[in-house]
C-alpha cells in the first residue's frame, strides 16, 4: 500500500518571458514571479465536487470546475514577484493499493510449469488526482483536470522449462 502527502504547488504570475518582458529585476526572470494574494489562508475544496467562482482579479469572469484551492484571493502582480510564497499548498495526497496473486502448477515434474499470475493496479479504485492549474493567467486556475490512471487488471500465463 502507498500512500504520501500531496507534491508543493509552486503558483506562477503568469507572466512571459519575451525578448521585450525581461521580467521584475530585468534578467529575464518573469517565470519566477508568484501572483499576489490577499490572504495565505487559502481555502482548500474537494475536487469531486463542482464548485462556481467570479475569478475578477485574474480578468477570467466567472468559472466552474473542479477547483482544488480558491482562486479569488489571487491577482496578477503588477510590478516584482508577488506576494504568493513558493511553494505554500501541497496538491492532493495519494493513496494506492496493488494486489498481485500467483500460482505455480507442476506439469510434468520438476522440468515443466505453468505459472499463472493475476495483478490489479489500484484496486479500491481511489480518485488519484493530479495537480491543479498553477499558472495565473490561465482559465483553469486552481482547477483539477486530470487523475491518475484508475484500477488496471492484467493477467499473465508463463510456462517454464
Amino acid at each position: 500500500m502507498e500512500t504520501r502527502t500531496g507534491f508543493p504547488i509552486d503558483l506562477l504570475g503568469g507572466l512571459n518571458t519575451s525578448g521585450g518582458d525581461p521580467g521584475p529585476s530585468g534578467a529575464g526572470d518573469a517565470s519566477l514571479a508568484r501572483p499576489d494574494t490577499s490572504s495565505l489562508k487559502i481555502a482548500q475544496y474537494d475536487p469531486h465536487t463542482v464548485q462556481t467562482f467570479n475569478v475578477a482579479g485574474l480578468g477570467l469572469g466567472q468559472q466552474t470546475g473542479n477547483f482544488w484551492f480558491d482562486p479569488t484571493l489571487f491577482s496578477i502582480p503588477t510590478s516584482g514577484y508577488g506576494s504568493y510564497p513558493r511553494n505554500f499548498l501541497r496538491g492532493p495526497h495519494r493513496t494506492n493499493l496493488d494486489l498481485s496473486l500467483a500460482k505455480v502448477t507442476p506439469l510434468v515434474g520438476e522440468r515443466l510449469k505453468m505459472e499463472f499470475r493475476a495483478e490489479f493496479f489500484n484496486i479500491l479504485n481511489h480518485t488519484q488526482f493530479q495537480l491543479p492549474e498553477q499558472s495565473a493567467t490561465s482559465s483553469q486556475f486552481g482547477q483539477i483536470s486530470s487523475t491518475y490512471d484508475p484500477r488496471i487488471g492484467q493477467l499473465a500465463l508463463r510456462l517454464t522449462f
